[in-house]
């Protein structure tokens, strides 16, 4: 874990002291695609579940494939990126700190174009979150501080090789991307099986993807959306390779990112080059990390599908954000597939999430919150 150390801020609150700026790392906005692979694997422990989607694929679509439909998949967060930007500045000035915040949508740089557009946000750093393909798998690659010249050109790159991978060209990106010394590259939730390929093969690909690119690798991520035990993996991996961790929030929903860094800078940039030249990387972790992880989960999709009346582009309804890529290459949004806008039953589920979520039952939930003492 070399130059990293750890902090818990509901037990070390003075940790903030001495520094005069946190970082938020890695949190999304309306302009990130994200993957619907969940469904097929809540369909395959569930039979109600996978009755019910078979049912309304049989209904609305030209296949029952369930792999292939969630394929053609895709919802976006309800956030804009200055929407976003507010959630994170507000934890972080709460802490008295200064707030440096990047922004790292799925293969897109538009929200942080957008902010660098608007005076008070010109300093926002451009960074992605890069889907890398190895193997037969893929990683997240978090890649911050794209100097803005070339950003738009690097990112189109960079989305050419995530669909046509090549060993060769990916070693030249990294080596290119991180001969600029403002770059930070970060290796997001490296024990993620997001394609569910299993453990023991994602274990040994994700290892011999770093041994591969370890010069270009900045950090591991400690992922504030992830299970401690996940992040403890991570931790052990960090002083197996003596590799430095960083915070990385993947904030979704309303709720800030549950990492920080804490810094002595007063620029991304001068964070990239102090971290870059091996300063000690403080990562505090927030309260909100300790809640069990499947109610701050319930919470985040509570936030996600509620009705959003000042959605940037009117999107106010769920199913007004979740898109699917048809057969004859047409993009439509869900409320194009049902009569009502959405299917029957997700009005009560949305429902439910508020009521599993509601302050009354807040006190039922902690009694599986993981007590700071196991901390990581």
């Amino acid at each position: 874990m070399k130059n990293s150390s750890l902090h818990y801020f509901v037990r070390e609150p003075e940790a903030v002291k001495g520094f005069r700026t946190g970082v938020s790392l890695h949190s999304h906005t309306m302009h990130s695609k994200e993957s619907t692979a969940f469904i097929a694997r809540i369909a395959k422990k569930s039979k109600f579940f996978n009755w019910f989607i078979r049912n309304q694929m049989r209904k609305y679509s030209e296949t029952t494939d369930l792999k292939e439909q969630v394929g053609r998949m895709w919802w976006t967060s309800p956030w804009s990126p200055g929407q976003a930007l507010r959630i994170e500045k507000g934890q972080i000035e709460g802490l008295g700190l200064k707030p440096l915040v990047s922004i790292s949508d799925h293969d897109n740089i538009e929200a942080p174009l957008q902010l660098q557009m608007i005076a008070d946000n010109r300093d926002a750093p451009i960074s992605v979150e890069w889907t890398t393909p190895y193997e037969k798998t893929y990683f997240h690659i978090g890649v911050h501080n794209l100097h803005p010249r070339w950003a738009v050109e690097m990112m189109r790159r960079m989305a050419e090789l995530t669909a046509n991978p090549d060993k060769k060209t990916l070693r030249d990106m990294f080596h290119e991307l991180s001969s600029n010394p403002d770059v930070l590259i970060i290796f997001n939730h490296p024990y993620w099986d997001q394609p569910w390929l299993g453990a023991e093969y994602h274990d040994k690909v994700m290892r011999q993807f770093i041994a591969e690119y370890r010069p270009y690798l900045h950090a591991l991520e400690i992922n504030g959306l992830r299970s401690w035990t996940e992040n403890r993996k991570v931790v052990k991996l960090s002083k197996q390779l003596n590799m430095p961790l960083i915070s990385g929030g993947d904030r979704h929903g309303r709720e800030p990112n549950a990492t920080l860094n804490l810094t002595k800078a007063s620029t991304f940039a001068e964070f990239v080059e102090e971290f870059r030249d091996g300063a000690p990387s403080k990562v505090l972790v927030m309260p909100q990390f300790h809640d069990p992880l499947v109610l701050r989960v319930i919470q985040s999709m509570a936030d996600i599908l509620a009705d959003h009346p000042e959605h940037a582009n009117g999107k106010v309804r769920w199913s007004e954000r979740v898109y699917r890529h048809c057969i004859d290459d047409s993009i439509k949004p869900f409320t194009a597939f049902f009569e009502n806008g959405e299917p029957f039953i997700m009005r009560r589920v949305i429902n439910g999430a508020h009521i599993l979520t509601s302050p009354r039952l807040r006190p039922a939930w902690m009694r599986m919150a993981e007590s700071p003492e196991a901390a990581l």
